[in-house]
């Protein structure tokens, strides 16, 4: 198994959260010089476009690999893989768990857990939330949730926690809401370990 550094979790992490998919097309090639004098070519993927990736071209041979194929008028199964054979480039990617081998789900897993003491950040936020919170997606999105909702309690981030890294489903009564009212959630990992999603129900008396 290969071991992948912190340092490439920490990257990654950064990459998600400048969202660079919004500012660039993936048409928008930049090149990168490397420390052994060569450039390399990118282009970055995301939004509407797909899931979020960074393609890393070792040539420029590997770039008109690319376009060849996007600009083809006739692309099937089999020239579609003639195609993504000729270029040589590095495809990194978001991927969903169900994608991931065990072995690195458990580090992940285990990178994540070096982070017990960070703060949970809203990553989405669907539009029944916005009817009932008040705010829109784009107030909240990326915000920390201790700032944003300081009445949550340390119960509520134990359970998300261990939904998140453990793949458990945990489940809890909110109270202290400014509006008075008790919630029950319920808190299941998505994604990857350190993604979770977390459903409200408003508990009647």
């Amino acid at each position: 198994m290969v071991m992948i550094p912190d340092k490439l979790f920490d990257l990654a992490f950064e990459f998600k959260s400048a969202k660079p998919w919004k500012m660039l097309h993936p048409a928008q090639f930049f090149a990168v010089i490397l420390s052994d004098g060569k450039p390399r070519f990118c282009q970055v993927f995301g939004g509407s476009s797909g899931k979020p990736a960074l393609w890393i071209h070792n040539s420029e041979q590997s770039v008109q690999a690319y376009l060849r194929m996007v600009h083809s008028k006739q692309v099937n199964f089999y020239s579609k893989v003639d195609y993504l054979v000729e270029q040589e480039a590095y495809i990194l990617t978001f991927e969903n768990k169900a994608a991931m081998a065990p072995s690195e789900l458990e580090t992940m897993q285990k990178y994540l857990k070096n982070y017990d003491d960070i703060d949970a950040v809203i990553c989405y936020v669907n539009h029944k939330f916005e009817e009932v919170g008040g705010a829109s997606s784009g107030e909240v999105f990326g915000g920390s949730v201790r700032d944003l909702y300081p009445y949550v309690g340390e119960e509520w981030f134990a359970n998300v926690k261990r939904a998140a890294w453990n793949d458990e489903k945990a489940e809890g009564i909110l109270t202290g809401a400014p509006d008075g009212k008790r919630y029950r959630y319920t808190a299941r990992q998505i994604i990857c370990p350190g993604y979770v999603a977390v459903t409200y129900q408003e508990e009647k008396s």
